[in-house]
Order: C-alpha cells, then sequence, then structure tokens
C-alpha cells in the first residue's frame, strides 16, 4: 500500500461492513490471510480492491471479496519512535 502505508506502520480500525469507494480497509483473504488494500469498487455483496503502488501488482486484486471479510476499515496509521 505505499505510499500511503509504509512498512513498518500500524493502523487503527473502525468496524465497517460497508465500506466506500477510496476507503483503506483490512480483509480477511482466505488465500493470504489479512490484507490492507484500497476499495476500488463495490456491489450488493462483493468488493473489488486495489492497491496504492501502480507499479507494483497484487493477486488480491484480481478477484471480489465478499463483504463479510472486511475486518475494518483503517481511520487512523502511525509508526512507533525509533529508539
Amino acid at each position: 500500500m505505499h505510499p500511503s502505508l509504509s512498512a513498518g506502520d500500524f493502523v487503527v480500525t473502525r468496524s465497517s461492513k460497508a465500506p466506500d469507494v477510496g476507503d483503506i480497509v483490512v480483509v480477511n483473504d482466505k488465500k493470504v490471510g489479512r490484507i490492507i488494500k484500497r476499495v476500488r469498487s463495490t456491489d450488493n455483496d462483493s468488493l473489488m480492491l486495489c492497491g496504492d503502488n501502480p507499479r507494483v501488482s497484487s493477486s488480491s486484486c484480481d478477484y471480489a471479496h465478499p463483504i463479510s471479510s472486511v475486518i475494518g476499515k483503517v481511520i487512523y496509521r502511525f509508526q512507533l519512535p525509533s529508539f
């Protein structure tokens, strides 16, 4: 999800069973586990996802995900300070 999110970022989510196009969501993908992607489109019971980096593709963006697999909508991101 770079450039919106970077390696090492932590995210805070809010439950959302009806994400909007453009939202960043955490989804429980049956094939790869938990993923963070942006919502590209939605219909009644599924959504299509996309990443923010146009130079890198993700196979998880090639198929529809059930809306029931959405864990939450990202509402805040942060990094812990390095010491």
